[in-house]
């Protein structure tokens, strides 16, 4: 548990100081969360309605899953490197 919270405090410590990737991903969870909103603002409640909400929900799911797995590429790599260099050095168990 101790690692754990080390480590977890690393990462806070390196996504906030990392300004612009935090704007930008809290810029766009903004954005998509107005565009599902007013998506669902006028939307009846019979079959088309409903199918409108599947196909709504679907987008915004697979949104979602693309952007993190994006932002998880870009850091991988730096993250890779470090995890490698503190494992040779048994920095962990």
């Amino acid at each position: 548990m101790h690692q754990f919270r080390v480590l977890f405090g690393r990462a806070l410590t390196q996504i906030t100081r990392d300004k612009i990737p935090l704007m930008i991903s809290v810029f766009t969870a903004v954005f998509f969360a107005l565009i599902v909103g007013m998506l669902y603002m006028h939307m009846d409640k019979n079959q088309r309605g409903i199918q409108d909400r599947m196909g709504a929900l679907f987008f915004v799911v697979v949104n979602n899953a693309f952007g993190q797995m994006f932002a998880i590429l870009n850091v991988f790599s730096k993250e890779k490197l470090i995890v490698q260099r503190e494992f040779a050095a048994r920095a962990y168990n």
